[in-house]
């Protein structure tokens, strides 16, 4: 069986908190690291006795978190609450950027 992927990284954010969860897979285990954003989380590593058992569960972990609203790290929006509370040093910076003082 060829992986279609060998790792995923999401993200979580709502009013109430903002987690990440990430999933490595790794032959026959596969590593769950999670946690609040801005800490290094917990790390769990399971083993599976084939590399297909491996890949379903995976694929499950996944679509559980997908479903519960975690999005990807790449595609994700910088959340509301973490541009307004930093817009305005974000937007001096750019403006001395520009203005190259």
């Amino acid at each position: 069986m060829t992986r279609s992927q060998d790792h995923c990284s999401l993200i979580y954010s709502d009013g109430h908190s903002s987690k990440f969860w990430k999933l490595v897979l790794q032959g026959t285990s596969h590593t769950v690291t999670f946690g609040r954003l801005g800490t290094t989380g917990q790390t769990q590593t399971k083993q599976f006795a084939s590399e297909e058992a491996a890949q379903k569960a995976f694929d499950k972990l996944r679509l559980e978190k997908l479903r519960k609203g975690y999005v990807s790290e790449i595609i994700s929006p910088i959340p509301v609450d973490w541009y307004w509370k930093h817009h305005f040093s974000i937007r001096g910076l750019v403006a001395t950027w520009i203005s190259g003082s």
